[in-house]
This record gives C-alpha cells, sequence and structure tokens, in this order.
C-alpha cells in the first residue's frame, strides 16, 4: 500500500429554499497522518472527516430550514 499523508474529504447538498432558489451547502476537511498508519487506521481517519462534513452540512441545512419555516411564520419575507 502506498504511503498515505494527506487525506480530504467533502460533502454537499443542494436544496431548494423557493422556485429559482437554490442553497448549496458545502464542507471540507483535510487532515495529515505522518505515513506510519494502518489500513484500518486510515480507514478510521477518512470516516472521521467525512462524518465531521456530513455533520456541519446537515447542521447548516437545518439552520437554513428554520429560518424559512419562522419567515413564513412571521412575515412571507425572505432572509436570504
Amino acid at each position: 500500500m502506498p504511503k498515505i499523508i494527506e487525506i480530504s474529504r467533502s460533502f454537499s447538498r443542494k436544496i431548494q429554499i423557493e422556485q429559482y432558489e437554490p442553497v448549496e451547502i458545502f464542507a471540507s476537511y483535510k487532515g495529515e497522518l505522518d505515513g506510519t498508519e494502518t489500513e484500518e487506521e486510515i480507514k478510521k481517519f477518512s470516516h472521521d472527516l467525512s462524518a465531521l462534513a456530513q455533520r456541519d452540512v446537515m447542521e447548516e441545512q437545518e439552520r437554513i430550514e428554520r429560518m424559512k419555516s419562522q419567515r413564513e411564520q412571521l412575515s412571507g419575507e425572505s432572509p436570504f
């Protein structure tokens, strides 16, 4: 197996707030290794970076959807 010293993982999601108002949410993480990790350690490290990116995107999506719901309940004006 080649020596792996860096892993980058990212995640994105596109949601439609209103008609013709798409929002793309993106998170990316990059981590460094010293090259002595086992294949299993590398997989776990990669999985952990991916999980962080997915969590950040999902939290931002939830925040945007809450803002949309609040906007609809209060005034109907777009906060975007």
